[in-house]
């Protein structure tokens, strides 16, 4: 965790305990970083008037009373801290990032209130989505410090893309780890690509024993990848455990984050159409809707964002591929 020496922090809980805030004054403090915190507000319009007052003038002093108290404690800490009041979405607060130079943005989830399955609001999505920086997002409920850490990688991929993804999640995970005492859960899930096809009806004069050899065989190689993806990190056994689960890891690590009750989910978000980065990868997708945890999500080395550094939104890669996507 000394890597992040620029964090960006995005207020969105202004009453009552903000754990996100305590760990993200923590980690500043112990990194001897720059903390910057935002407090993101909706566009207005400018002619809604209440008791001779615009609103938007109301709710934006009201973000700077919050800011100001935000602002307060961290100078307590002794933490070299800014902030700002913004206006607009999740598009003000990746330029923030980008212009900022930002190594890591941390904030609170934002439940919704009438779906509590699902923890991450729009903006958490968009934010893990198309920001170029580690994202991570707390659990409103959620102490700030972790009993169990799960760390998701995939040593299987072929691509440099998702070797630097395993790398970074392994490392952010072991670290974060042994700061809090963590237990620590490595997961690598894996199949047999054709097996159904070939235990099907196609296949009946195959036998059962050839296709178990088979899988006897791709579950060693895919045990050696664990393995050796992990040797590096020198996990200690006490407190560190490797997982390797025959099965779909959308189906595979939300089940195991909430029976072991884990309390932070570390894991890359690689995207199918390479890293210029518009759409989160679909297992990455189906994961964050099914998690009731904190998560650490992070991008692979190149990644762009879409999210333009200036005025003007989303650039040109976004809309080639809408059109795509719309077949045209």
């Amino acid at each position: 965790m000394q890597r992040f020496k620029n964090i960006l922090f995005v207020a969105n809980k202004l009453e009552g305990p903000d754990s996100a805030f305590e760990r993200a004054r923590a980690l500043a403090k112990r990194n001897h970083a720059a903390l910057k915190v935002v407090i993101a507000m909706n566009s207005m319009p400018h002619h809604r008037v209440i008791g001779g007052e615009r609103v938007d003038d109301i709710v934006r002093d009201y973000c700077r009373e919050h800011l100001d108290l935000k602002l307060q404690e961290a100078n307590a800490d002794g933490i070299e801290v800014t902030g700002a009041v913004i206006e607009g979405t999740f598009v003000k607060i990746i330029q923030e990032v980008i212009a900022g130079n930002h190594d890591l943005v941390m904030k609170t989830s934002e439940t919704r209130n009438w779906l509590r399955s699902k923890i991450f609001g729009s903006t958490d999505m968009h934010l893990m989505r198309k920001c170029p920086a580690p994202v991570w997002i707390f659990k409103d409920d959620q102490s700030p410090r972790f009993k169990k850490i799960l760390v998701a990688i995939d040593p299987g991929a072929p691509s440099p893309e998702a070797e630097s993804l395993n790398i970074k999640a392994l490392q952010l995970g072991t670290s974060l780890a042994e700061q809090d005492q963590s237990e620590l859960e490595i997961v690598y899930c894996w199949r047999l690509d054709g097996e159904t096809i070939l235990r099907g009806r196609a296949f009946g004069r195959r036998s059962e024993t050839a296709i178990d050899e088979l899988l006897s065989v791709e579950e060693k190689h895919h045990a050696r990848l664990l393995k050796d993806a992990a040797a590096p990190f020198g996990l200690p056994h006490d407190k560190a455990s490797l997982h390797l689960c025959k099965g779909d890891p959308r189906v595979v690590i939300p089940r195991m984050a909430e029976e072991d009750k884990v309390e932070l989910v570390i894991m890359g978000t690689l995207c199918r159409n390479g890293i210029a980065g518009a759409i989160i990868g679909n297992t990455a997708e189906e994961i964050l809707s099914q998690v009731q945890c904190s998560v650490l999500t992070i991008k692979p080395k190149g990644f762009v964002s879409p999210v333009h550094p200036e005025d003007g939104g989303l650039p040109r890669a976004v809309d080639r591929l809408a059109r795509e996507y719309a077949g045209a």
